[in-house]
């Protein structure tokens, strides 16, 4: 049996073709595919990259007899993950689980343990010994995704437009900052304005890498603003883990970034860094080396996130 694994996301769709002795035989990437850009979308992002991989391979199976797998961003939309399931009915079965899930299992190799993706948003998952996971944080700028990339963009924001208006804070915007902010949002209260009105979750991700930059340069202002998204990020690790702290895995843009804030902060748990492949944990769950999704509810829900 082959088996076709991706990666389905906001960004962009990756994807790989494994073959029936388990070795990859070709891999390839594609537009974005998430299910909230819509089933036509998705089905096109996955449509695509098969194309891509059987291209490379000299003899290409048929989709009825290939297994689908993927980790897809958007399982919430139920009606929209069987619609997409109806339309792909031409490979030999079609499987999806979240997104983080798989990025979860990639990590750990189907053990028990946490993933925290640190990003323009944030995805927090653990897998406990059970073989249950539990999912938190991911509900979406600007109330949700604290200590993301988008949330400090916001952050900075709030304190820019104090800075302008001559209402100090302490630690201080220094007014280098100010101008590498200004030459991204506009320097007119007009341009500004436009800026920060029309702007989402990615724009405001954007000036995130202007306080990684002074923070590396020691300026304190910058340094607290890590600090806060650190302790966002282990407020989330202590509510995956509650009384029995673990190890937990960072991931995502400033992942690396925070881990140094994230163990001063928060010592008691084994704070690690490093990528991991959701494809890869896409066919670990396909061929049955790590266990299938099986969410819990949140701690103050009474209903999954999906199912």
């Amino acid at each position: 049996m082959f088996v076709f694994c991706l990666d389905i996301g906001g960004t962009e769709t990756r994807g790989a073709l494994f073959g029936p002795d388990g070795n990859e035989l070709a891999r390839a990437s594609g537009p974005a595919g998430a299910l909230s850009l819509g089933v036509e979308a998705s089905e096109a992002a996955i449509r695509g990259v098969w194309a891509h991989v059987t291209a490379q391979v000299s003899h290409p199976p048929a989709l009825d007899e290939t297994r689908l797998c993927a980790g897809l961003a958007g399982m919430g939309l139920a009606g929209r993950v069987q619609a997409l399931k109806h339309q792909l009915a031409d490979f030999q079965d079609t499987h999806f689980v979240g997104d983080g899930y798989a990025a979860l299992i990639a990590t750990t190799q189907g053990a028990p343990g946490a993933l925290i993706s640190v990003g323009t948003g944030v995805a927090a998952l653990r897998l406990d010994a059970k073989g249950q996971t539990i999912t938190l944080s991911s509900w979406g700028f600007p109330a949700g995704d604290l200590g993301s990339g988008a949330w400090l963009g916001l952050r900075l924001t709030n304190v820019l437009t104090r800075y302008l208006d001559g209402i100090p804070d302490d630690p201080p915007l220094t007014d280098a900052m100010a101008d590498q902010i200004l030459h991204i949002t506009g320097d007119t209260p007009s341009k500004i304005m436009e800026w920060l009105t029309g702007s989402r979750a990615r724009q405001y991700a954007s000036l995130a890498p202007v306080i990684v930059e002074f923070a590396e340069n020691g300026d304190p202002f910058a340094r607290q603003m890590l600090r806060a998204a650190a302790a966002e990020i282990t407020a989330v690790a202590a509510a995956l883990y509650g009384a029995d702290p673990g190890d937990v895995n960072l991931s995502g843009g400033l992942g690396r970034i925070l881990q140094p804030y994230c163990a001063e902060q928060a010592p008691q748990f084994d704070w690690r860094f490093g990528a991991s492949d959701p494809v890869l944990g896409a066919y670990l769950i396909a061929v049955g080396k790590a266990p299938k999704e099986a969410l819990r509810t949140r701690p103050r829900m009474s209903v999954l996130d999906y199912e």
